[in-house]
């Protein structure tokens, strides 16, 4: 296992110290980055800050924690082809207002001014370079990257990878460990504070959100009549009906894997990969889709599950099938087997509010899974499962059935 990797588990469970630490890391290497594609120091803090930012809030869809440094930089990246694109100028990456909570000291004016003369002396030799070099000198000495690691990033040979760095270094004909020193004035750890101050940013970014979601949701309940039904036999006829729409959407999570094969097995269709001979999604043999849903017919004749209908002013607008022991995994009280609100009743709150009076309703010890591919379903799960559990929840690998474990959360209410 990486150094790194427990840093990256305790971040994705909500660790804000966790986070920071992970700033620090590798605050040099993604800036690094942004420097070769953006050229400026400010623009370039500025697209590491807001990479950061949206790692704090996508961490959990990140399944493999050794796939951090590649996923940080591709999010890195994006933000400067979005900087680009937007023709945006150089900004002042801190507000006066962040600037006044940072614990350095602010330099002279003489020594702010020999700064400024040493870069501008640097930056008119670095001007001089080729792109390969100055990117290749940028990774080595601004990122602290090796030389191997270069290579890959680039996608050069490590012997040429070797000499565009030495020709670098002899073209600024600078003594290397001077050069090393004024480099190192650019990167976010020459200066304290830069990691506290993204890790301030975003969690009062994630506040922001919680109380816009609040007002949301407060907007939502004085328009909107949301209702959570069951469980009973009079939700049944519209909730397997509606299986067909979730069932769809199942199916579009699956786009671009290969088509079944010729021979149909429950394990080709459990997870909705196809449809069959029958243009049934997601049923062996079934001719019908009330056929390939008849096994969810349990939910109302075990009585470990419970089926509960979501109404929006009295239309059906989705379901929460939930579970519990023997059908839950031991040690919790209920798991949210599954969950689903139509495409027209989203983004207007009708989800938060059915979670909200479904968790109200079974208080207790929860744990639901969610599909890595279904980043909407994931965002939303991110968001909520930390505000209707006062924090107190853990990233998991949650048991799907079959042979699968996949990213989840374990929580109580």
């Amino acid at each position: 296992m990486n150094d790194f990797e427990p840093m990256v588990i305790l971040a994705r469970a909500g660790n804000v110290e966790a986070f920071e630490k992970l700033v620090r890391l590798f605050q040099n290497k993604a800036f690094a980055v942004a420097l070769t594609h953006l050229g400026n120091r400010y623009q370039a803090e500025d697209a590491v800050q807001e990479a950061f930012i949206e790692v704090y809030f996508r961490l959990t869809q990140l399944a493999d924690p050794s796939a951090f440094p590649a996923w940080l930089r591709k999010i890195v990246r994006g933000k400067c082809v979005r900087q680009l694109r937007s023709g945006k100028s150089a900004p002042a990456t801190i507000p006066l207002d962040e600037l006044a909570s940072l614990s350095a000291a602010a330099p002279s004016p003489e020594e702010m001014a020999l700064e400024a003369v040493s870069r501008q002396t640097l930056r008119e030799a670095m001007d001089t370079l080729g792109a390969e070099q100055r990117n290749a000198l940028l990774l080595y000495a601004v990122g602290g990257y090796d030389y191997a690691e270069i290579a890959g990033l680039m996608g050069l040979s490590l012997p040429l990878v070797k000499k565009r760095i030495y020709t670098a270094r002899r073209q600024l004909r600078g003594d290397e460990n001077l050069l090393a020193l004024r480099l190192s004035t650019e990167r976010p750890s020459g200066r304290t504070g830069f990691a506290a101050l993204v890790r301030e940013r975003a969690t009062r970014r994630a506040q922001k959100r919680k109380e816009t979601l609040m007002e949301e949701q407060n907007r939502t309940n004085a328009a909107l009549r949301v209702e959570l039904v069951g469980p009973g036999i009079e939700v049944k006829v519209p909730i397997k009906n509606l299986y067909a729409f979730y069932r769809y959407e199942m199916l579009l999570f699956n786009d671009g894997e290969p088509a079944p094969p010729t021979e149909e097995s429950a394990e080709t269709w459990k997870c909705g990969t196809w449809v069959n001979q029958h243009g049934v999604i997601n049923g062996l043999n079934s001719r019908t889709h009330d056929e390939a849903v008849s096994g969810e017919d349990n939910f109302w004749e075990w009585p470990s599950l419970q089926a509960y209908l979501i109404t929006l002013n009295g239309w059906p607008a989705g379901f929460a099938m939930v579970a519990s022991p023997p059908n839950a995994t031991p040690g919790v009280e209920y798991r949210l087997q599954e969950f689903f609100v139509i495409n027209k009743a989203r983004r207007r709150g009708v989800a938060t509010e059915a979670i909200r009076q479904l968790f109200a309703r079974l208080p207790g010890k929860w744990e639901l899974w969610t599909d890595p591919r279904n980043l909407p379903a994931s965002s939303f799960w991110h968001k909520n499962v930390p505000l209707v559990s006062g924090g107190k929840f853990t990233d998991e690998m949650i048991y799907a059935g079959g042979d699968r474990d996949v990213p989840g959360y374990v929580f109580t209410t």
